[in-house]
């Protein structure tokens, strides 16, 4: 990906896994767990991607874990002070980790726009939904946090930051997510980065309605320059590169998504609702990066 800085290192935290017990919380008892965080760049604009690969080598002390625990994840700011989380289910419950054996997985969090810039750590810990109760891992503190699990760089946004145009339903919430609706044919307009650049979108649709799904084609200056169809459930990043030549010589530029097919949701086969608003796609994020 061009303009993005090489992979940092994989961090193994805490200590070899022979001395784990040695190095656990005082507070809540040995480590279940060696976490490790790798990002995919040292430098991220706010808004925008990063790529973070973690990985968890359980201890034997992970079958003291009673239920699930979810992994939480803290971005801190020079200071040590909190600013924002990407807490999540593992992919691999943590009822279903195995003594020595490493769980691996990758997972994209798009920064918030967060009023800072500089230097942050990230800090990686296990908690228990229901109760909110920590399990110590390799390296933490008496929090139950590994609080030098990964640092970063978050930079300014890009000066291309997409605004929306026609086509666009209302913001839409759900458990902690949000997005809109596309209708046919949705725009944004952004700033000419005048050189190459790359297209993240995070969309769901409604293939489930439709055989063989929905295809969703990104036109700029009237010009389609990718096409993708949505043929599975479920959200999905797709990353689209465009040229310098793609945006042309003026100062904004437009970006529209076409969706075939759409649908109502009130002429849906047993549907009560009211809804009868065109719907497209739902766009969960929305980011355009340039070197």
């Amino acid at each position: 990906m061009s303009g993005v800085a090489k992979p940092m290192a994989l961090l193994v935290l805490g200590c070899a896994v022979h001395l784990a017990a040695a190095c656990g919380s005082e507070e809540l008892g040995p480590p279940v767990a060696i976490p490790g965080l790798r990002l995919d760049r040292e430098r991220v604009p706010l808004g925008g991607p990063l790529r973070m690969t973690y990985s968890f080598t359980p201890t034997p002390d992970i079958a003291a874990l009673s239920g699930p625990y979810r992994v939480s994840v803290r971005f801190l700011d020079a200071d040590g002070t909190f600013m924002f989380d990407d807490d999540h289910d593992p992919p691999v419950p943590t009822t279903e980790w195995q003594s020595g054996q490493p769980v691996f997985y990758d997972r994209v969090f798009f920064v918030p726009l967060y009023p800072y810039v500089g230097t942050t750590s990230v800090a990686v810990g296990l908690y228990a939904p229901e109760t909110g109760r920590r399990a110590a891992v390799a390296g933490a503190g008496s929090g139950g946090f590994e609080t030098g699990a990964a640092s970063i760089e978050l930079a300014p946004p890009p000066r291309s930051w997409p605004t929306l145009r026609g086509g666009w339903h209302g913001v839409e919430r759900a458990e902690g997510r949000e997005w809109r609706w596309t209708s046919v044919r949705a725009a944004v307009a952004f700033w000419n980065p005048r050189r190459d650049a790359r297209l993240y979108l995070e969309i769901e649709g409604r293939p489930d309605l439709f055989e063989p799904g929905q295809r969703v084609d990104l036109i700029v200056r009237d010009r389609t320059v990718d096409s993708l169809l949505i043929d599975r459930p479920g959200a999905i990043l797709h990353t689209t590169d465009l040229g310098a030549g793609d945006f042309g010589e003026q100062d904004t530029i437009e970006l529209a998504l076409r969706v075939e097919p759409t649908f109502v949701p009130a002429e849906l086969p047993g549907s009560e609702g009211g809804d009868t608003r065109r719907l497209g796609i739902r766009v969960y994020r929305l980011f355009i990066e340039s070197p």
